[in-house]
Formats: structure tokens, sequence, C-alpha cells
């Protein structure tokens, strides 16, 4: 999946890569998505990964706090999605979190 200037690469063995205009900090993957990954989503100027156990990391642009992964959405996440200045995570008994 590909932001406005950057792409995030699927996981492989479980660590996230990405490349592209790192104007925002898009590329700067941080360092809880090395391990363990099973889904990415890019917005515009952000990226979000899911990890195995459930927990949101969220990097790059922030301005609207879209990148700030609130504590509701650090456990028990089935799916993520990153809009372009919000994002959106649902836990596993069917609740949606938006931010940003």
């Amino acid at each position: 999946p590909a932001g406005a200037r950057h792409s995030p690469a699927p996981p492989k063995k479980g660590k996230v890569i990405a490349w592209g205009d790192n104007t925002s900090g898009q590329t700067n993957v941080r360092p809880e998505a090395a391990a363990d990954i099973t889904a990415i989503s890019s917005g515009g100027f952000h990226s979000l990964a899911l990890t195995k156990q459930g927990k949101v990391i969220g990097w790059g642009y922030d301005t609207s706090g879209q990148a700030t992964v609130p504590k509701e959405a650090t456990s028990d996440i089935t799916a993520i999605s990153a809009g372009g200045r919000h994002s959106l995570a649902l836990t596993k008994d069917g609740k949606v979190i938006a931010w940003g």
C-alpha cells in the first residue's frame, strides 16, 4: 500500500521497510515495527503497522494526530486503515477506533 509520496513494503519476515519522500518522517519506520508485523496501511503522509499481538504502531506526518496511536489501539486490534489525516483500527470485538 502506497501513501502520497512514500511506500512501506509489506512485511517480509515480519519487518516493515519504507522508501520515498521522508519530509515528514514517513520512511522512518519505528523500531517497534521490526518484528511480528501482520499488516500495514499508508495514509497521505503517515503509515500504520499491526503487530501479531494486536498492537498498532504509527509513524510519519502527525499534525492531526493521525500517527499518534491512542491507548485503545494498543491491544486486541484485528485490522487497520490509514486515511489522509486520520487512522482507523478494528478491535477483535468489532469496535472501530478512529483518531486524527
